[in-house]
């Protein structure tokens, strides 16, 4: 799995990035599979390309792995289909104002212990959440301040805010909003354990190979009317860790795996195979080559910033990464989402080695004996954060800024490693996923994110308050006024070289006696998945 900031996210982690967006993408390619009878119960075994960090979806300490876990056993008040729609969840209908939801939730689910889910249970598990001060707020929901009340009689819930959350029906079908059940409510908690109303339970998890979930027999409140009962619903979900693609395509073709999505050179022989079935989902968001853009790195330098920029073609990395599968990028998101900004393609540079070379030259750069870069006898180093399933790109990437003369120390190539380094700003440059689909709710992307509470980290160490002001605005307005504030987002990013945006995945999954709903991240909409053999 690539880092995925949902829902982005996603992450919908701050790169700084605020991502509100749907869960479900729109599956489209062809399925070369003969059966489509679906069979009861059994096994279903999904590959998952690192290791989980946290069971608790609500953390500030999740990675991309945390949230399909959470989605097979936590439920959510909305969700939204492939059509990227909020379909009904634990909420049967509701009412929208810029300012409010008013909830009218169904009385028949309850929790892994047998407690019922009434209004107070839900609106007690969204009280904590608020109460957490958890940055993730305000990238999922907005500014705030934020106020809960339910009703049992009445089977009612009211989330209000101080400020305008034009998008915050859609972060409720997201995981960090999931439900907690009574008994998890001490999130220490949750970080080995669930405690939700969802589909399955945890019968076993080991980092680093797998985590076993077992079905929720009495589970028959799911989105589309999913339950249990569900001709091909699965007994048991298996998310089987693999650090690598390869690996993770040998298990597909010999029976390994059931369902897994797969990128780089591996996706051809894979299509070839007429016993697995093919699905793409397109991503409305780019993978941007961030700088770290903070006083002491060396991408803090405009300059610098957009030598590295110059240097690369984002058609080779597209085709080294992806096999070709991608679409090259020209903003953050793609031309199909509400706001997009079409004057960000001119903004974008033309690839040049030589004209990389100039660009530092001009900024007091020159060959030092050994041919490579350096100024005031300091050589010119960036120090790139690998990660393991772009490890084709991450090589490109080396080996272009090397031939503009930049030294680049041979990354360590472990999600782990990558995770933590981004997190902790130990980096210039990183490859950020930052896949959504279905539509934009709204997407921030700034400096320090919406204020609320202690500022987000920001992983791009971007400190520019005309960026910020623009960021709140797109928060805080709608329409037309809103598109605009988000178009200047989008140009400010590339005008001032904060990133480069490289390619709008397209992700490609692959099954085995599976039906499934694809989705444009690498987690599977386990509810959808059910059993054809």
């Amino acid at each position: 799995m690539r880092p995925v900031f949902h829902r982005r996210g996603l992450l919908v982690l701050q790169f700084a990035a605020f991502l509100v967006l749907t869960l479900a993408a729109t599956g489209c390619g062809s399925s070369s599979s003969s059966s489509t009878a679906l069979k009861a119960g059994g096994t279903v075994r999904i590959g998952m390309s690192g290791d989980w960090t946290t069971l608790d979806p609500t953390s500030g300490k999740v990675n991309g792995f945390t949230y399909p876990l959470a989605e097979a056993t936590y439920d959510r008040l909305v969700a939204t289909g492939p059509d990227g729609k909020v379909l009904p969840y634990l909420a049967q209908s509701w009412v929208q104002t810029l300012t409010s939801i008013t909830f009218t939730l169904r009385t028949d689910a309850t929790c892994f212990d047998g407690t019922k889910v009434t209004p107070t249970v839900i609106a007690n598990s969204l009280k904590a959440m608020f109460a957490s001060g958890s940055s993730d707020i305000g990238r999922f929901l907005g500014a705030g301040p934020f106020t809960v009340t339910s009703d049992d009689s009445a089977a009612t819930l009211t989330v209000s805010s101080g400020t305008p959350f034009p998008d915050a029906l859609v972060s409720f079908a997201h995981p960090f909003t999931s439900i907690i059940c009574p008994a998890g409510l001490d999130p220490a908690k949750r970080v080995e354990s669930t405690f939700g109303s969802g589909p399955f339970t945890i019968q076993s998890a080991v980092h680093g190979d797998s985590i076993v979930f077992k079905v929720r027999k009495e589970w028959k409140w799911g989105p589309n009317g999913a339950s249990a009962s569900s001709p091909g619903f699965p007994d048991t979900v298996v998310f089987q860790v693999f650090q690598n693609q390869t690996t993770a395509a040998n298990e597909l073709l010999t029976g390994g795996l059931d369902l897994a999505p797969i990128t780089g050179p591996d996706v051809p022989r894979l299509i070839a195979d007429t016993s697995l079935t093919h699905k793409t989902a397109p991503s409305d968001t780019a993978d941007p080559m961030l700088f770290y853009s903070a006083t002491g790195h060396p991408t803090s330098d405009p300059a610098v910033r957009e030598a590295l920029a110059t240097a690369i073609d984002r058609s080779s990395w597209n085709k080294v990464t992806f096999a070709g599968f991608g679409t090259v990028a020209s903003s953050i998101i793609a031309p199909q989402v509400a706001c997009y900004d079409a004057a960000t393609a001119p903004l974008v540079p033309t690839p040049s080695v030589d004209k990389a070379k100039q660009i530092l030259q001009a900024d007091g750069y020159s060959a030092g004996s050994d041919g490579m870069l350096q100024k005031n006898g300091n050589p010119l180093v960036i120090h790139l954060i690998a990660n393991p399933a772009l490890a084709a790109g991450d090589e490109y990437l080396q080996a272009q800024f090397q031939a503009v003369g930049i030294t680049v120390p041979t990354p360590a190539a472990d999600t782990g490693t990558y995770f933590k380094a981004l997190l902790a700003g130990n980096f210039d440059i990183a490859i950020v996923a930052l896949t959504s689909s279905g539509g934009l709710g709204a997407i921030f992307l700034g400096a320090e994110g919406p204020p609320v509470g202690p500022p987000p980290a920001d992983l791009g160490g971007i400190t520019d308050s005309s960026l910020e002001s623009e960021i709140h605005a797109v928060a805080t307005s709608v329409g037309t006024e809103r598109c605009q504030h988000f178009a200047n987002v989008q140009e400010q990013f590339l005008k001032q070289h904060y990133l480069l945006p490289l390619v709008y995945e397209t992700f490609q999954w692959f099954s085995k006696n599976v039906a499934f709903v694809p989705t444009a991240f690498d987690e599977p909409d386990v509810t959808q998945i059910r059993r054809t053999a």
